[in-house]
């Protein structure tokens, strides 16, 4: 499937959160086996958890590196920084009494609060927070949208199903700052170093290298304008492209759409995000001890 921006799309700032430190110790044991459904939305994992006893919404972020919880500013002593795709974000830490995934339970459970109300304007609807790889931590990570489940540790067969109807593309990564998966991609010949992020509403683009970004835009198929809140809520004018040729590993990809914002601002050394899912790929796996993402490509 492929998701078209246009003039009235809004673009989530959550895009990117990766934590300067690793601050779950709660998490699942590693080869637990577990599955979670989920809604997608605008290209965003939606999945339930219950909150000190209340059911609510929560974005699956693969970009994200903890628990963060919707809500106004919060008196505590204690802060973190989070790098974002806009800069760095300050959390305020909080404890949870209770929070719970199907039937796996965390108890005193640390998160951290952050506004998302541009999230809930632009997927009009209510979100609870944004729960992050570090806290459902498996060896294996199957994400399949095409039945709306997520699998933790699945079995080979149940990974593979059986429809014999796709191949496999093995691609390898690398990690950064703990959390965010790394893989090559290329843009109409140029290679980008582009994070996996299941919570990034639009392939992004970062305008950091301006040579490079120049010369991919210039073999754009074609451009428009795109008005988008930023972490501040103001609004800004940020440009689409939309790419005749990309390439991940032997998959070739038509008419990607990626967006390029001057606002956007990293130090973690990527050239942007992607979400396979906005790509037309519906099933793909994590496989954290190989350091393969391993895609199910549909040959029809």
């Amino acid at each position: 499937m492929q998701v078209l921006l246009n003039s009235t799309t809004y673009y989530s700032f959550l895009g990117l959160l990766v934590c300067f430190f690793s601050g779950l110790d709660n998490t699942l044991i590693a080869n637990e086996s577990a599955t979670i459904p989920f809604v997608e939305k605008q290209g965003f994992i939606i999945i339930e958890a219950e909150m000190n006893g209340l059911t609510g919404n929560f974005i699956l972020d693969t970009g994200a590196d903890d628990l963060f919880i919707n809500q106004p500013e919060v008196n505590s002593t204690k802060r973190e920084n989070f790098t974002s795709i806009h800069g760095t974000i300050s959390a305020s830490s909080l404890v949870l009494q209770q929070f719970s995934i199907g039937n796996k339970v965390w108890n005193n459970l640390e998160a951290y609060s952050l506004d998302l109300s541009n999230i809930e304007q632009s997927l009009d609807q209510k979100i609870d927070g944004i729960v992050g790889l570090s806290l459902i931590q498996s060896v294996t990570f199957l994400i399949d949208y095409s039945k709306g489940v997520i699998e933790l540790n699945p079995s080979k067969e149940k990974a593979i199903g059986t429809n014999k109807n796709f191949s496999i593309q093995k691609i390898p990564y690398e990690v950064i700052n703990e959390s965010l998966v790394v893989i090559s991609f290329d843009i109409e010949g140029i290679t980008y170093k582009m994070g996996i992020d299941s919570g990034a509403a639009c392939n992004v683009l970062f305008k950091s290298n301006k040579k490079v970004i120049k010369k991919a835009v210039k073999l754009a198929e074609s451009a428009y304008h795109v008005t988008s809140p930023n972490k501040t809520s103001k609004k800004s004018t940020s440009s689409a492209y939309q790419f005749n040729t990309c390439q991940l590993a032997n998959i070739k990809v038509k008419g990607a759409e990626f967006l390029v914002d001057k606002t956007f601002d990293t130090s973690i050394n990527i050239d942007g995000l992607i979400n396979p899912y906005l790509l037309g790929i519906d099933k793909y796996l994590f496989d954290t001890s190989r350091k393969e993402l391993i895609l199910f490509i549909n040959r029809k």
